[in-house]
């Protein structure tokens, strides 16, 4: 597997909080739950689906709990991620339910070709390096007709952590830029386009709000998000810059409901073409 910078660091925050992630994913398991409704419209009977990024677990669990609640008939599943801590605790909820993790990177999956006819993923293609390279290698995987849902986050997902920190950086004298890193839905259609797909895309912006922006960073951190690159260069990781930070964040966007934080979620249907 390769491994550049960037990917040992993604490795690295999710192997650290993979112990403690379904505690404070709540987020994470309401689009998990989300996507595993859209793709049970879409799953072939004994189809196999295959769970791309899986975390720990929560999407092909969502999936395999809705589709035994309709007493459908059976599908194979099986996940892969690219983090090993993630594996491990994926596994230990999975595997009661017949469901297989294997340790492996969306950018080069150990499958044959045209060897499953559905791939999910539930906000983990924000974190691939090359989303391309992973929607290549889905299509490739898909046998024809296949399909892909998916739910990623994307660019307007913490605008107010990007417009704190563009005002704090002024203050100390830097011009650095902290836009976010994440696809747009414009990207990711050029994406999707490229490797093959139909598809369609929504879009959905949701608050979520903590009783402090030390809770908010808190938050980023047990789910795994504070080591991934925009993050850290947005200067989360320089002590003496977080004090302007918190200052700038707590006197713009403090609410009744507490601190908001807005992410943007895309919810992605796409179908291989042939």
């Amino acid at each position: 597997m390769h491994t550049s910078s960037i990917k040992r660091k993604v490795m690295r925050g999710f192997d650290r909080s993979a112990r403690g992630y379904r505690f404070h994913a709540r987020f994470q398991e309401e689009i998990a739950w989300e996507t595993a409704a859209i793709a049970l419209r879409h799953a072939r009977p004994g189809g196999r689906i295959l769970d791309v990024g899986c975390g720990d677990g929560a999407l092909l669990a969502a999936i395999i709990d809705q589709h035994h609640s309709t007493g459908g008939s059976a599908l194979r599943h099986f996940a892969v991620d690219v983090s090993a801590g993630m594996c491990a605790v994926a596994r230990a909820r999975l595997a009661p339910m017949g469901a297989a993790v294997i340790r492996a990177d969306a950018e080069s999956l150990p499958l044959s070709s045209s060897s499953v006819e559905m791939i999910v993923s539930s906000l983990a293609l924000q974190w691939v390096e090359d989303i391309d390279a992973a929607l290549m290698e889905a299509a490739r995987a898909l046998s024809p007709g296949g399909v892909l849902v998916a739910a990623t986050l994307g660019p307007a997902t913490f605008p107010e952590l990007r417009h704190s920190a563009r005002k704090a950086l002024r203050g100390a004298g830097a011009g650095r830029d902290t836009a976010g890193a994440f696809p747009s839905m414009e990207e990711m259609e050029r994406s999707l386009a490229c490797a093959g797909f139909d598809y369609k895309i929504s879009r959905s912006l949701r608050a979520r709000y903590y009783g402090n922006f030390h809770d908010f960073l808190r938050s980023l951190k047990n789910v795994g998000a504070m080591g991934q690159p925009w993050l850290a260069g947005a200067g989360l990781a320089r002590r003496g810059f977080l004090k302007s930070l918190e200052r700038e964040y707590e006197n713009e966007f403090r609410a009744d409901e507490g601190l908001r934080a807005t992410y943007e979620a895309l919810f992605i249907t796409a179908f291989l073409k042939g």
